[in-house]
């Protein structure tokens, strides 16, 4: 029964991740062809509705960036997008090395929700700010 869980839990994984690949794909494509014929276009619901970029507004552009080889212009495109296509992966490799007890203690920690919430906070308010 355990082993079904398990295998459960593997497959629901793999299918979001392979969601967000599929959507990350379509936004690139996109925002690509947006690029090329030089018209301005956002996916952004959030910014679309009220005029105002949500905290991952213009990661599309920066993951395009950072795939063209400008990390630079990644980084000012959207700081937090930027970090997070370096950690993340770091993370995910490091993780399983990090034995269980610390990682339930990590997942529930207030700090680390505390310190991701700032991080997003300050990333939007410098969107904000930058007139994204």
């Amino acid at each position: 029964m355990a082993h079904n869980t398990e295998r459960a839990r593997n497959l629901s994984g793999f299918f979001g991740l392979a969601v967000v690949a599929v959507y990350g794909l379509v936004c690139l494509t996109v925002a690509y062809i947006s690029g090329r014929a030089g018209v301005e276009f956002t996916l952004c619901p959030m910014k679309r509705i009220t005029g105002y970029p949500c905290p991952t507004c213009g990661g599309t552009r920066a993951a395009l960036e950072l795939l063209q080889g400008h990390p630079a212009e990644a980084f000012w495109m959207n700081p937090l997008v930027f970090a997070s296509f370096i950690v993340v992966p770091l993370v995910y490799l490091g993780w399983r090395r990090v034995p269980a007890v610390y990682r339930q203690k990590i997942r529930g920690s207030i700090f680390t929700w505390v310190i991701l919430g700032a991080a997003a906070l300050a990333n939007w308010v410098y969107l904000i700010i930058d007139g994204r």
